[in-house]
């Protein structure tokens, strides 16, 4: 017999059912290219018989999963039903070992990792060593950039390395930033810029800013940095202009946005002269930061910092601008 259609057949009838055929269309192209003159009968005759097994392969394999999806959805509640903290995250876990392409699971633990406002280093590793785990059942399931664009969130707003409670070291840091951009790339696709504009163009604007962080570590050369200085300022008035436009998300976003872009307007301001942005240009874009950030409740305590934040170094930026002219 054709050795091409004895793997065929035990592909059909493989215990595992992930690595049997998805669909009969993938049956018949195996069988396609395995078929030739001297075997063209016998093809015929095997397709029909790897059919019956497909079939029947196919009716044990729901059955198992019907007693699989019943003890998953049970894993699901305890996890959805958890209220501490920990308790929280090991049953997620869980549920993510059970199916690792649940890509709700993952969001809830993201979700889960903001309540404090720190992403540190122990749930640094959960989460990757999760993704990575299971990374080719995740990317097939729909919701995949969706998991992508808020690690890139959790990662540019809350990543905090150590355990040594600086909690200044959070947002002061470029690293998180940095590695944001591997994630708010990962959504960089056509199917979520369909699913959700606003999110792909904010995306689209964050690796912009953060290759420019990435870019900057490595050149020391001031020319170059000219250069990217002037990337870095049309970037930092895209943004500027989608968090005002697209639906951002909370308060405490849009204000650590505008407090990302006081920051880089201070560190940044002669390489932006340098490429051509007069100080005049740059001092309107910080009043109009200024007068955004008024207008703004901030309700939350974080919120309120980042506003007191802004319009306190507000002042201090304007005037090493009026320095340097």
């Amino acid at each position: 017999m054709n050795s091409a259609l004895v793997r065929i057949i035990k592909k059909c009838v493989n215990e595992d059912r992930s690595k049997r055929y998805r669909s009969c269309d993938e049956l018949y192209d195996a069988l396609y290219k395995a078929e030739n003159h001297t075997y063209a009968r016998a093809t015929g005759i095997l397709a029909g018989l790897a059919a019956v097994f497909l079939g029947f392969s196919f009716f044990a394999g729901t059955m198992a999963n019907k007693s699989r999806s019943e003890d998953f959805n049970k894993l699901v509640e305890r996890a959805e039903n958890s209220t501490e903290y920990g308790e929280r995250s090991v049953a997620f876990e869980e549920v993510i070992n059970a199916d690792g392409s649940y890509s709700d699971a993952y969001l809830k633990l993201i979700e889960l990792y903001k309540t404090d406002m720190v992403f540190d280093e122990k749930e640094t590793s959960q989460i990757l060593t999760l993704i990575n785990e299971n990374i080719n059942e995740l990317k097939r399931d729909p919701q995949y950039e969706e998991v992508a664009y808020e690690l890139g969130i959790l990662y540019w707003y809350y990543y905090f390395y150590g355990n040594d409670g600086d909690s200044s070291r959070q947002n002061g840091s470029t690293t998180g930033k940095i590695a944001s951009v591997k994630w708010f790339s990962e959504a960089q696709t056509e199917n979520f810029r369909k699913y959700d504009q606003d999110k792909y163009d904010i995306a689209r604007v964050y690796c912009a800013i953060g290759d420019f962080y990435s870019q900057t570590q490595k050149k020391e050369n001031e020319l170059l940095k000219k250069n990217f200085s002037a990337d870095l300022w049309k970037s930092m008035n895209e943004l500027d202009t989608l968090v005002d436009e697209a639906n951002a998300g909370s308060e405490i976003i849009i204000l650590e946005t505008y407090k990302t872009l006081v920051n880089l307007e201070n560190s940044n301001m002669n390489d932006f002269a340098k490429a051509g942005i007069s100080y005049d240009e740059q001092r309107r874009f910080l009043d109009n930061i200024k007068a955004k950030t008024e207008n703004m409740t901030a309700a939350e305590e974080r919120a309120a910092e980042a506003k007191e934040y802004i319009l306190g170094f507000y002042d201090r930026v304007v005037e090493s601008i009026d320095g340097a002219e």
